[in-house]
């Protein structure tokens, strides 16, 4: 992004306006350097990330989202998982859209802190590395199938189709043949039926509670 000379001025004011004792100026102040997208705000923005104030957070989120910089990657991160973790939607929103934004920079992050054992934030690192829609983004879910959990593999499974990538026809071709969970087979066959005939399946009915 082009800035004007007057616009680099204006940085530093901005920047220590990220501190003020008014919350809406914070906020105004963090919106602004996001237009600006001027890679001297990323430390006073990530910063903000811990604001006590939930717009001034949103606010920095978004902006490190507009300034392209991988530097804003881990920060984001660690408040997507934080505002996970402590119930901040707005937050949490703000971040993931950020990193969605912010493309392959986001892929290796996201993908190491995909944890197994913690399946709400794995539900929400498939989808966001979905978004990301990358040949890199779907290189990182086809190894997220490393960790043997089923519940983890449909949720993977379900995203994956909507790659138009012959990498994932081979993929779940593989797990079919390898797999000898009896739901995981039924999702992955229809999953193969879907992009070889186009025919609509409803694979969100594999996440729902089966019954006998």
């Amino acid at each position: 992004m082009l800035v004007t000379s007057g616009e680099i001025a204006a940085l530093e004011p901005l920047m220590q306006a990220l501190k003020d004792e008014n919350q809406e100026i914070r906020k105004d102040a963090a919106m602004a350097l996001g237009r600006f997208g001027d890679v001297r705000a990323i430390a006073s923005l990530v910063d903000a990330l811990k604001d006590t104030y939930v717009y001034v957070r949103f606010e920095a989120a978004i902006a490190l989202g507009y300034i392209k910089d991988i530097r804003s990657v881990k920060p984001l991160v660690k408040a997507f998982t934080g505002a996970l973790k402590n119930g901040d939607d707005t937050l949490l929103y703000a971040a993931i859209n950020s990193l969605v934004k912010l493309g392959d920079l986001s892929v290796s992050a996201l993908s190491q802190a995909f944890n197994a054992e913690d399946i709400m934030l794995c539900n929400w690192i498939i989808p966001t590395l979905a978004r990301i829609y990358s040949s890199r983004a779907l290189e990182a879910l086809i190894n997220l199938l490393k960790d043997e959990n089923n519940d983890l593999w449909l949720h993977i499974i379900i995203y994956l189709i909507d790659f138009e990538d012959e990498l994932v026809l081979s993929t779940l071709t593989r797990l079919y043949e390898t797999s000898s969970n009896k739901v995981i087979i039924r999702a992955v066959s229809d999953a193969i039926k879907f992009l070889q005939t186009g025919e609509k399946v409803d694979l969100q009915q594999y996440l729902r509670p089966q019954t006998s």
